[in-house]
Protein backbone atom coordinates (compact mmCIF):
# COMPACT_ATOMS: atom_id res chain seq x y z
CA UNK A 1 0.00 0.00 0.00
CA UNK A 2 1.71 3.21 -1.24
CA UNK A 3 0.80 6.09 1.86
CA UNK A 4 -0.10 9.37 0.15
CA UNK A 5 2.55 12.39 1.74
CA UNK A 6 0.79 16.01 2.16
CA UNK A 7 2.08 18.54 0.17
CA UNK A 8 2.10 22.28 2.20
CA UNK A 9 0.78 25.13 0.70
CA UNK A 10 4.16 26.98 -0.25
CA UNK A 11 1.85 30.74 1.26
CA UNK A 12 1.52 28.18 4.37
CA UNK A 13 5.45 27.24 4.42
CA UNK A 14 6.40 31.34 3.73
CA UNK A 15 4.19 32.15 6.88
CA UNK A 16 5.62 29.47 9.24
CA UNK A 17 9.24 30.89 8.06
CA UNK A 18 8.37 34.79 8.74
CA UNK A 19 6.68 33.86 12.11
CA UNK A 20 9.76 31.59 13.21
CA UNK A 21 12.27 34.44 12.15
CA UNK A 22 10.53 37.09 14.15
CA UNK A 23 10.07 34.88 17.48
CA UNK A 24 13.95 34.17 16.77
CA UNK A 25 14.95 38.01 16.67
CA UNK A 26 12.84 38.54 19.20
CA UNK A 27 14.35 36.58 21.40
CA UNK A 28 17.95 37.14 20.39
CA UNK A 29 17.43 40.82 21.04
CA UNK A 30 15.53 40.88 24.67
CA UNK A 31 18.19 41.92 26.15
CA UNK A 32 19.16 44.70 23.78
CA UNK A 33 17.55 48.21 24.10
CA UNK A 34 16.00 50.19 21.51
CA UNK A 35 17.74 53.31 19.88
CA UNK A 36 17.31 55.78 22.06
CA UNK A 37 14.84 58.57 20.31
CA UNK A 38 15.99 61.23 22.54
CA UNK A 39 18.23 64.57 21.84
CA UNK A 40 22.19 64.27 21.70
CA UNK A 41 23.43 65.32 24.62
CA UNK A 42 25.22 67.91 23.24
CA UNK A 43 21.41 69.30 21.83
CA UNK A 44 21.60 72.08 24.36
CA UNK A 45 25.63 73.40 23.79
CA UNK A 46 25.42 76.56 21.46
CA UNK A 47 29.21 75.27 21.11
CA UNK A 48 28.44 71.82 19.43
CA UNK A 49 27.49 70.96 16.16
CA UNK A 50 24.70 69.03 17.72
CA UNK A 51 23.36 72.24 18.64
CA UNK A 52 19.09 72.12 18.24
CA UNK A 53 19.87 75.97 16.82
CA UNK A 54 21.80 74.50 14.08
CA UNK A 55 19.28 72.12 13.08
CA UNK A 56 16.39 74.77 13.09
CA UNK A 57 18.21 77.33 11.14
CA UNK A 58 18.85 74.60 8.71
CA UNK A 59 15.56 72.66 8.59
CA UNK A 60 12.78 75.01 10.15
CA UNK A 61 11.42 74.36 13.46
CA UNK A 62 8.39 72.25 11.94
CA UNK A 63 9.95 68.89 12.95
CA UNK A 64 10.32 70.07 16.45
CA UNK A 65 6.52 70.30 16.26
CA UNK A 66 6.26 65.92 16.14
CA UNK A 67 7.23 65.56 19.67
CA UNK A 68 7.05 68.94 21.47
CA UNK A 69 3.06 69.79 19.91
CA UNK A 70 1.78 71.92 16.97
CA UNK A 71 2.34 75.39 19.80
CA UNK A 72 5.42 73.91 21.18
CA UNK A 73 4.45 73.65 24.86
CA UNK A 74 4.96 70.59 25.10
CA UNK A 75 2.79 67.60 23.10
CA UNK A 76 3.67 64.21 24.36
CA UNK A 77 7.35 64.84 25.13
CA UNK A 78 5.85 66.94 27.71
CA UNK A 79 8.90 69.56 26.79
CA UNK A 80 8.20 72.90 26.26
CA UNK A 81 10.11 74.82 24.02
CA UNK A 82 8.77 77.82 25.78
CA UNK A 83 11.03 76.88 29.18
CA UNK A 84 14.02 78.27 27.40
CA UNK A 85 12.41 80.50 24.35
CA UNK A 86 9.87 82.65 25.62
CA UNK A 87 9.41 84.12 22.13
CA UNK A 88 9.80 81.55 20.00
CA UNK A 89 8.47 80.56 17.56
CA UNK A 90 8.13 84.22 16.79
CA UNK A 91 4.82 85.76 15.48
CA UNK A 92 3.89 86.50 11.86
CA UNK A 93 3.75 90.59 12.45
CA UNK A 94 7.41 90.41 14.73
CA UNK A 95 8.97 93.27 12.34
CA UNK A 96 5.88 95.03 12.20
CA UNK A 97 6.06 98.23 14.20
CA UNK A 98 2.03 98.91 13.90
CA UNK A 99 1.31 95.30 15.05
CA UNK A 100 0.79 94.22 18.63
CA UNK A 101 2.57 91.81 17.93
CA UNK A 102 6.37 93.87 17.35
CA UNK A 103 8.87 92.78 18.87
CA UNK A 104 9.47 95.98 20.44
CA UNK A 105 6.42 95.92 22.18
CA UNK A 106 7.60 92.46 23.31
CA UNK A 107 10.37 93.77 24.68
CA UNK A 108 8.44 96.93 26.54
CA UNK A 109 6.24 94.67 28.12
CA UNK A 110 9.18 92.47 29.54
CA UNK A 111 10.51 95.89 31.26
CA UNK A 112 13.05 95.99 28.44
CA UNK A 113 15.42 93.13 29.11
CA UNK A 114 16.99 92.35 26.00
CA UNK A 115 17.55 88.77 27.68
CA UNK A 116 15.61 86.51 25.84
CA UNK A 117 16.55 87.92 22.43
CA UNK A 118 20.45 87.22 23.24
CA UNK A 119 19.60 83.38 23.60
CA UNK A 120 19.13 83.11 20.23
CA UNK A 121 20.82 86.46 18.84
CA UNK A 122 23.96 86.35 20.89
CA UNK A 123 25.00 88.66 23.13
CA UNK A 124 26.48 90.83 20.76
CA UNK A 125 23.13 90.59 18.11
CA UNK A 126 25.39 89.59 15.41
CA UNK A 127 22.99 86.15 14.94
CA UNK A 128 24.43 84.14 17.39
CA UNK A 129 22.99 80.36 17.53
CA UNK A 130 19.78 81.72 14.92
CA UNK A 131 22.29 83.28 12.26
CA UNK A 132 19.94 86.51 12.11
CA UNK A 133 22.12 89.42 12.99
CA UNK A 134 19.61 92.07 14.30
CA UNK A 135 22.14 94.56 12.76
CA UNK A 136 20.31 95.37 8.88
CA UNK A 137 17.62 96.69 10.95
CA UNK A 138 19.49 98.02 14.50
CA UNK A 139 22.63 99.68 12.67
CA UNK A 140 24.18 101.82 14.98
CA UNK A 141 27.04 100.71 16.53
CA UNK A 142 25.27 99.37 19.66
CA UNK A 143 22.66 97.60 17.86
CA UNK A 144 18.99 97.18 19.49
CA UNK A 145 20.61 98.86 22.48
CA UNK A 146 21.52 101.84 21.15
CA UNK A 147 19.55 104.91 22.84
CA UNK A 148 17.93 105.50 19.84
CA UNK A 149 16.08 102.83 19.45
CA UNK A 150 14.07 103.13 22.35
CA UNK A 151 13.65 107.15 22.50
CA UNK A 152 14.29 110.39 20.72
CA UNK A 153 15.23 109.31 16.74
CA UNK A 154 17.91 109.30 14.54
CA UNK A 155 19.18 112.65 15.04
CA UNK A 156 19.23 112.28 19.11
CA UNK A 157 18.33 110.46 22.18
CA UNK A 158 15.90 112.57 23.97
CA UNK A 159 12.16 112.97 23.37
CA UNK A 160 10.50 113.29 21.52
CA UNK A 161 9.84 110.51 21.18
CA UNK A 162 9.13 109.40 24.38
CA UNK A 163 8.99 105.41 25.49
CA UNK A 164 4.89 105.02 24.71
CA UNK A 165 6.04 107.12 20.82
CA UNK A 166 4.55 110.27 22.18
CA UNK A 167 5.75 112.97 20.43
CA UNK A 168 3.79 115.71 21.47
CA UNK A 169 4.18 118.19 24.06
CA UNK A 170 1.48 118.01 27.00
CA UNK A 171 3.03 114.05 26.84
CA UNK A 172 4.48 113.85 30.31
CA UNK A 173 7.42 111.76 28.74
CA UNK A 174 7.84 114.55 25.65
CA UNK A 175 7.26 118.34 27.78
CA UNK A 176 9.74 120.95 27.72
CA UNK A 177 13.16 118.08 26.84
CA UNK A 178 13.69 119.67 23.70
CA UNK A 179 13.67 123.09 24.68
CA UNK A 180 15.81 122.10 27.86
CA UNK A 181 18.61 119.51 25.73
CA UNK A 182 19.64 122.49 23.89
CA UNK A 183 21.00 124.36 26.57
CA UNK A 184 21.41 121.43 29.13
CA UNK A 185 23.45 117.83 29.35
CA UNK A 186 21.16 115.13 30.41
CA UNK A 187 22.89 114.61 33.37
CA UNK A 188 21.85 117.88 34.56
CA UNK A 189 18.49 116.42 35.19
CA UNK A 190 18.66 112.58 34.78
CA UNK A 191 21.63 109.78 36.19
CA UNK A 192 22.78 108.89 32.87
CA UNK A 193 23.34 105.56 32.63
CA UNK A 194 27.47 103.43 31.98
CA UNK A 195 25.63 100.47 30.16
CA UNK A 196 22.38 99.51 28.73
CA UNK A 197 21.73 97.19 31.15
CA UNK A 198 22.72 99.77 34.05
CA UNK A 199 20.05 99.04 36.94
CA UNK A 200 19.49 102.56 36.66
CA UNK A 201 18.31 102.43 33.24
CA UNK A 202 16.51 99.11 32.60
CA UNK A 203 13.88 99.80 35.24
CA UNK A 204 10.21 100.44 34.77
CA UNK A 205 9.28 103.79 33.80
CA UNK A 206 8.96 106.83 34.54
CA UNK A 207 12.71 108.02 34.35
CA UNK A 208 13.98 109.18 37.78
CA UNK A 209 14.20 113.10 38.20
CA UNK A 210 17.51 114.11 40.21
CA UNK A 211 15.93 115.09 43.35
CA UNK A 212 18.32 118.42 43.90
CA UNK A 213 15.13 119.59 41.44
CA UNK A 214 12.51 118.20 43.71
CA UNK A 215 10.42 117.17 40.64
CA UNK A 216 6.35 116.55 41.03
CA UNK A 217 5.33 114.44 38.29
CA UNK A 218 1.64 114.78 39.50
CA UNK A 219 1.58 118.54 38.93
CA UNK A 220 4.62 118.35 36.48
CA UNK A 221 6.57 120.73 38.13
CA UNK A 222 9.88 121.44 39.83
CA UNK A 223 9.64 123.29 43.03
CA UNK A 224 13.12 124.95 42.28
CA UNK A 225 12.74 126.50 39.27
CA UNK A 226 15.29 127.62 36.82
CA UNK A 227 13.02 130.46 35.57
CA UNK A 228 12.06 132.59 38.76
CA UNK A 229 8.73 131.15 38.99
CA UNK A 230 7.43 127.64 38.34
CA UNK A 231 6.57 126.81 35.11
CA UNK A 232 4.46 123.65 34.11
CA UNK A 233 7.05 120.91 32.51
CA UNK A 234 4.12 120.25 29.63
CA UNK A 235 2.98 123.72 28.71
CA UNK A 236 6.18 124.54 26.67
CA UNK A 237 5.51 127.48 25.00
CA UNK A 238 6.06 129.37 28.77
CA UNK A 239 9.55 128.16 28.91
Amino acid sequence: MVSKKRILNPMVILALILISAHFIASCSQDNIPLPSKSHSDQWINPESGDFHGVKVVTIGANSCKSCHGSDYSGGKSGKSCHRCHANFPHPSQWLTPESDQFHGNDIRNNNWSMTECKKCHGDDYRGGSSASSCFPCHAEPAGPEACTVCHGNSEHANPPEDLQHNTATFAIGVGAHEKHVKIFACSICHTVPSSFGDATHVDLPPAEVNSAWSWDRTTGTCATSCHGSVLKWTEVSDH
